[in-house]
Order: structure tokens, then sequence, then C-alpha cells
């Protein structure tokens, strides 16, 4: 596991829940999150995780910023618009949404109003059965915990792959 994870900031609970549902049948199938923002997730354009060297993914849902209640690894990124000149993927990422996530309703955003860049490559969705308090991952950037100020949902961090205070990640 790499030295930087990735804190998801408020995601709907049923997007998460239908990915678990998939990945409980088969840990190993690849799906997706489709965070809304414009700009990359520079980490993860930057450095491509792969199945051999994901990233960690941890996860508040939208009705709870405050506790990390999902995990994942992130195995793969690709920027949307790139998506639209190359037909065989495109087909074959809608048809995967289709099979396993039809709460998505498909690719969203690409790129027609150039809002939603990011399509995150998940396995291995689990929801933790001891969530934790979302302070209990530390930032990259000045190694300091995470400190939500934030009401509304949306955007990301960069944070340590271990969170501290004892938190057992099941």
């Amino acid at each position: 596991m790499r030295d930087q994870a990735i804190y998801l900031n408020g995601v709907f609970e049923s997007v998460l829940d239908e990915i678990v549902t998939a990945q409980d049948a088969n840990p190993h199938q690849v799906l997706f999150l489709q965070p809304y923002s414009a700009s990359p997730i520079v980490y993860l354009r930057d450095n491509l995780p792969t199945v051999g060297d994901p990233v960690r993914l941890y996860i508040s849902i939208s009705s709870d910023l405050q506790q990390v209640r999902y995990t994942a690894n992130i195995v793969g990124w690709r920027d949307k618009s790139t998506i639209l000149h190359d037909s065989d993927l495109r087909r074959s990422i809608l048809q995967t949404l289709a099979t396993h996530q039809p709460g998505e309703g498909g690719l969203y955003n690409v790129p027609e109003d150039g809002f939603s860049c990011n399509l995150i490559y998940v396995t291995r969705m689990r929801k933790l059965s001891q969530p934790f308090a979302v302070d209990n991952l530390i930032l990259v950037s000045d190694d300091r915990p995470v400190s939500l100020n934030k009401t509304m949902p949306g955007g990301w961090m960069y944070v340590r792959p271990d969170p501290v205070g004892g938190v057992l990640i099941d």
C-alpha cells in the first residue's frame, strides 16, 4: 500500500451500498466513483494506481460528514473526457455501471459541462462495522488531523494511509 491515501467527503450512501453489494459477491470486481469536480485528483492522475499498487480510500457519507464509514482500494483513475475518444472503453464502463451500479445512471457530465472529470476505479469496498471520526485521518500536507469545518459534502483530501487513535480497519 502507498504512503498516501485519499479521503472523499460526503458520498451518497446509496452509491456506496451498490458497490458493496456487487463486491461482496466478487471483491475483485472493479466499479466506479464519480466525484463532482472539474479539477482532477492530481495524486491519482500523476501516480496512477493499479490492482498491484492500490491507493487506500476513506469515505464519509453525505448524511454524516464527521465519520469515516467506508473504505476501498483505488485501483485506477481516468479523466472522463478521454473516454469519449475510446468507444470500446466507454461501452465497457457503461455496461459495468448498468449491471452493477444502476443508481449511478451511467457516466455523467462527460464533458458537456466540464464539471466531473474524475472516474475512480475501486475494488474491495466495504462498510466499516466501527465507523471512526474523520479527525483520526492525518493530512499528508502538514501531518495534522483532518479538521472538517464543512457542512456540505464534496471534495477530497490527501491523508496518511493509517488512521491514528487506535482505529482498527476491519
